[in-house]
Parts: structure tokens; C-alpha cells; sequence
């Protein structure tokens, strides 16, 4: 069976080598979420006044078969990942997921191909079997509403374009794109888009890791969260691991031949810097760049992750810069700490968020416009350092709640 995300995966720069990766299939983002169901934190939800979101987490837990991950079930991997923590008595924490078959075939980035997570595109399957109308491959591409009040959506399907009449609406297409279409319907709409710019940290084993066999993110580092720095070890599959590698053909080809003993992290930092988003010939154009805090917290994450790999026994750690950094020693990684990322070095981002938070109601209802409403990421206020995709589902459990008055 073929990964889910070869017909569905998308990637767009949105900042100067910041690429944002997203899966455009049934459940978008969720497909590449590697199944990670983390909650942000009662003291977050409670200074944003979204204590609800509390008990919709303890419903989308049970909906989504949520369970701690098994000791058993540790790769590699995670097992080197969990003891270069400990070595460096870092508070690490066994992740939870919403697999339910999993077989460890290891395509969890690439989008499950044997549906072994309770995911949205089962849930999309279940929803069709109780009347629910799929039509996938469709663009919308335009909010109809007049007097204040929604009337349906337009787009194209199969070259063909459509228009469909509907009294509510609920845009839950990822935070960049449902601001994109609500800023047709909304000035406000759009604007406090945020990211976590995310870097990568290769350490080389002396003997095979395997990093694309078995879950590739089951436990994770927790002690720099306080301050918006996530750690999590994370597949190295041939398939993508080729396409990001960077330098010259010879030092690739180095790389590549010893990708068995690779062992990745990546560092994802909560930039307090939000941009805007608008829409350009349909298509989503974002203003944004990577603050100066966010690189220093990138700096920071990246000589913790190279410390951790060294401590878990690696002989050398590759920092995949525009101009790579090669480490032998913890002495080496400490020289890291001033040495921010430059905008030419690649980074990535798969957490946006915001766009929608500042015009939308407790109901998800945007800017007053009778029966439109977000039910994603783009109703969070800011950035949490947190992976969103449980989030994501409890908001659309909350907003769908108010909808149906349960």
C-alpha cells in the first residue's frame, strides 16, 4: 500500500528559508502528524479563557482512542533519544497517540497507508457511511454571503466549477487557508498567523539506528518547553531524508551511504513574531518573518539536541545548515549557543496556527457573520511550543458542540 500523502502533500516558502509542510488529503495536516495527541497546558488554556477546551480534550481522547504509548513500543530511535536525556538529566516524557493497529511500517510522516490511527480520514470515512457527502479534489475558492449571513461556498472540481448553497459553513482547511478565505468575507481576518520554525539535527551511530522502522516519535524532551523549544526525535525515511540534505553532491552521497545510522531531531520553537495572510490570484500569500527571538531559541535548541545525541553515544552530529556544521564533542555543540540560524539556512514549519483567533467568537463564529464559522488552528491566539494537531480536534469538537447544542 502507498503512503496516503504521495497524492496529497504540499510544501510553500512562506519566509525567507522557512518552507511550511502540509498535507492537502483527506484530515490535511493530521496526515503528517506522526500521531503525537499532546494537550497545552490548563494554565495556557485558562489565561486564553478557553478552560472548554479541557473537557473537549477528554472527549476527543475517548473519540480517538488516545493511549499512552507502550515501553515496548519504543524504536531505536526513540530509545537512544529517551537515554541521551537521561544522560543529561533532562525531563523527557512517552509520548500518547491514536494508534489503534499499528504494525510499525514506519510511513507515519508520509501519511499512514494502513490507517492504523483514528484519524480524521477515518473519521471522514465514518461520517460518509452516516450520510456525510465527500467530494475530494475539490478547490473552494470563494465564500458566498450577503447580509451578513452565509449562503454557501464556490470553487472548482475536476476543471469544472461549483457553486453550493449551505446556511452554515465551517472552515477547517488549516489555519493559513481558512484566513485565506475569510479574508474575502472579513478585513480582520488573516492577520495574527504565527509559526514554529522548526531545524533538524542528524547524529551518526556507530552501529544501525533504522530511523523509518517502528513509530518514529514516541517520547520527547520537555525540559526547554517553559521556554517555546520542543524536542522530538523523528523519521529519517529515505524518502524525504534525500530531498532536504544539504552541501555539496560528495558530502550528500556521504550522508546518505550511512543513513542507517542516522538518528534525527527536530527543534521547534514558538516564535512570538505573527504575520498576516491574504490571498493572491487564490492563492494564500503570507507575510512573515522568523524573529530575532525565535532564531535565538532555534540556536539554543539545536546545541541541546546536539548535546543529547553526543550523550546518547553519537560519534558525530551534522547540523544541516546552508553551510553544514560537523560536532565530535560536547565542546563542539557548546559553540552552537551563538550561533544563530542566518536566513539562507533551511527551516521549516508545521504548526501554524492564528489567523482567525481576533475575529471569531467562543463558537468559532467569524467576524458576526451568521452561520460561518472555524473549527482549526486558526482560532489559537499564539504559539505554544506544543505539537496542535489534539488541539485541533477539540476545537472542532467544541465548535461542532455549539452547532448541534450538546
Amino acid at each position: 500500500m502507498l503512503p496516503q500523502l504521495r497524492l496529497g502533500g504540499t510544501t510553500a516558502t512562506i519566509a525567507p528559508g522557512l518552507m511550511l509542510e502540509s498535507g492537502t488529503g483527506p484530515g490535511g495536516g493530521s496526515t503528517m502528524s506522526l500521531g503525537v495527541c499532546q494537550r497545552i497546558p490548563e494554565a495556557t488554556l485558562r489565561r486564553w479563557g478557553s478552560s472548554a477546551l479541557i473537557k473537549a480534550y477528554d472527549d476527543v481522547e475517548a473519540l480517538l482512542s488516545v493511549r499512552d504509548i507502550p515501553r515496548s513500543d519504543l524504536s531505536r530511535l526513540n530509545t537512544l533519544f529517551l537515554q541521551g536525556g537521561r544522560a543529561l538529566s533532562y525531563r523527557m516524557r512517552r509520548l500518547r497517540d491514536n494508534r489503534d493497529s499499528c504494525v510499525g511500517a514506519g510511513f507515519c510522516a508520509l501519511g499512514c497507508a494502513r490507517q492504523a490511527r483514528v484519524d480524521a480520514g477515518r473519521l471522514l470515512h465514518e461520517a460518509q457511511q452516516h450520510g456525510a457527502h465527500l467530494i475530494q479534489g475539490a478547490k473552494v475558492t470563494g465564500l458566498q454571503v450577503r447580509k451578513r449571513r452565509i449562503q454557501g461556498v464556490e470553487g472548482i472540481a475536476d476543471g469544472r466549477q461549483f457553486s453550493i448553497k449551505a446556511d452554515r459553513v465551517i472552515l477547517a482547511a488549516g489555519a493559513v487557508m481558512s484566513s485565506m478565505l475569510a479574508t474575502g468575507v472579513s478585513r480582520g481576518a488573516g492577520h495574527g498567523l504565527f509559526f514554529h520554525p522548526t531545524a533538524r539535527v542528524l547524529g551518526l551511530f556507530p552501529a544501525p539506528v533504522v530511523g523509518w522502522e517502528g513509530i518514529p516519535r514516541s517520547v520527547a524532551c520537555v525540559q526547554f518547553v517553559d521556554d517555546g523549544i520542543w524536542l522530538s526525535p523523528s523519521s529519517t525515511h529515505p524518502a524525504t531524508l534525500a530531498g532536504w540534505l544539504p552541501g555539496s553532491t560528495e558530502a550528500r552521497a556521504h550522508l546518505l551511504g550511512r543513513m542507517r545510522s542516522l538518528a534525527l531531531c527536530e527543534v521547534a520553537v514558538a516564535d512570538s513574531a505573527v504575520g498576516r495572510v491574504r490571498s493572491h490570484r487564490g492563492r494564500p500569500q503570507v507575510d512573515y518573518a522568523v524573529s530575532a527571538s525565535a532564531r535565538a531559541a532555534l540556536a539554543k535548541g539545536v546545541t541541546e539536541a546536539a548535546r543529547l545525541w553526543l550523550a546518547a553515544g553519537a560519534r558525530r552530529v551534522v547540523i544541516p545548515w546552508a553551510e553544514p556544521a560537523i560536532l565530535n564533542t560536547l565542546a563542539d555543540a557548546e559553540l552552537l549557543r551563538t550561533a544563530l540560524p542566518s536566513p539562507e539556512d533551511p527551516l521549516i514549519s508545521r504548526w501554524p496556527g492564528g489567523g482567525l483567533a481576533a475575529v471569531s467568537d467562543e463558537h468559532g463564529e467569524i467576524d458576526g457573520i451568521t452561520g460561518l464559522h472555524a473549527a482549526d488552528t486558526a482560532l489559537l491566539p499564539e504559539a505554544t511550543a506544543v505539537p496542535p494537531i489534539l488541539t485541533a480536534y477539540a476545537l472542532g469538537w467544541r465548535v461542532a458542540g455549539a452547532l448541534t447544542g450538546q
